[in-house]
C-alpha cells in the first residue's frame, strides 16, 4: 500500500524508492505464481522487484491450493524463498472458495498474519542491533 509519504510520480524508478521507502513489505495474498518467481529471481512486475531488492523484511502470506503447496516444486521454492531470507508463514485450514470445502493452503486470520510481521521487524531490529 503506497502511502501520503511517498509521492508515486516523483522517483523515476519506483520500485527502487518503494523498496528503500518501506519498513516492512507484506504480500497478503501470495500466490503460487508470485511465490514461484519470487523464488526463482524472475521479477517481471513492479510487485516482485520491489520485494527482490528490498532491504527491509518480506512477509508472504501463501494462498495457494493444498496440491500446490504440497507439491515437490512448491516445496522446493519455499526452501529457496527461506534460504533467500524472506519471511513465509505458513498456509492454514481454510474455507476455500472455489470448493467451499475445507483445506491446506488458505490464508491464516489476521491476527495472526500480524503477530508474524511483529516477530518478523522484532527480529530484524535485534539482527541490525547485533
Amino acid at each position: 500500500m503506497i502511502g501520503e509519504n511517498l509521492d508515486p510520480g516523483g522517483p523515476a524508478v519506483v520500485h527502487r524508492a518503494l523498496s528503500a521507502w518501506a519498513d516492512v513489505i507484506l504480500v497478503f495474498p501470495a500466490t503460487s505464481s508470485f511465490l514461484s518467481k519470487l523464488a526463482l529471481s524472475i521479477t517481471d512486475s513492479m510487485a516482485l522487484m520491489t520485494c527482490a531488492i528490498s532491504e527491509s523484511p518480506v512477509i508472504l502470506v501463501p494462498s495457494v491450493p493444498a496440491r500446490i503447496w504440497r507439491s515437490p516444486s512448491m516445496i522446493n521454492n519455499i526452501r529457496l524463498l527461506d534460504e533467500s531470507g524472506y519471511w513465509v508463514h505458513q498456509p492454514d485450514e481454510a474455507v476455500i472458495a472455489a470448493t467451499r470445502g475445507s483445506e491446506t493452503g488458505g490464508p491464516p486470520d489476521i491476527s495472526s498474519v500480524f503477530r508474524f510481521v511483529e516477530t518478523a521487524l522484532k527480529a530484524t531490529a535485534e539482527k541490525e542491533e547485533g
